[in-house]
């Protein structure tokens, strides 16, 4: 297809759920044209779902609440919030364990996250790293879970993953894919991963 057709196809595939998209971002295939061409395709086709306020470059923070809280005087607010950060990646190595390894070591940098997305490897891969949280105003210490996600490939195996002898990964089953889950409940902050 040509890159303009590309497009058109995907505003095409996604203007239906255009409503459930959080963030956009660009990727490593993508980086090379806007390098070399100065043409940013995922802007493009944002801009044409009328929703490029949710582009990032680089990764996103995303802040979201779950669930109904009543926080008085008539007021309502969420009854949990998670930091969920999203980007397209890079490295990783030809073994599942090198992005495993990135992935958690960047999620490290993050204070307060509770969730990490990352694309690029085409490896599905899901870990909990925990870290230590220290509160001194409240003289507590406590951990803290945090879900990292490699997400899975949904591209065929063939074209340029073939050419350079990259190995493949499994095929995504569409009514099973990658799930993250946030619970609303009071008290009860949860991150569940289904796959």
């Amino acid at each position: 297809m040509r890159p303009r057709d590309q497009k058109a196809a995907l505003k095409e595939y996604l203007q239906p759920i255009k409503h459930l998209i959080l963030c956009a971002l660009l990727g490593n295939h993508e980086a090379r044209s806007e390098k070399d061409a100065d043409d940013d395709p995922m802007y493009d086709v944002m801009s044409k779902l009328d929703i490029e306020d949710l582009y990032r470059q680089d990764g996103a923070f995303l802040k979201i609440g779950v669930g109904t809280a009543d926080k008085g005087n008539g007021r309502t607010g969420a009854e949990n919030t998670y930091l969920i950060y999203v980007t397209h990646g890079a490295g990783g190595g030809i073994l599942t364990g090198a992005t495993v390894n990135r992935n958690e070591r960047f999620s490290y940098v993050i204070e307060g996250l509770d969730g990490m997305i990352v694309g690029h490897s085409h490896k599905g891969a899901i870990t909990k790293p925990g870290r230590i949280v220290v509160d001194l105003r409240a003289n507590t210490i406590s951990r803290r879970k945090t879900v990292v996600i490699s997400s899975e490939s949904w591209q065929s195996f063939g074209g340029y993953a073939q050419r350079k002898m990259m190995l493949p990964s499994s095929e995504v089953d569409p009514d099973n894919p990658q799930m993250l889950l946030l619970s609303g409940v009071r008290g009860k902050r949860n991150i569940k991963v289904v796959w």
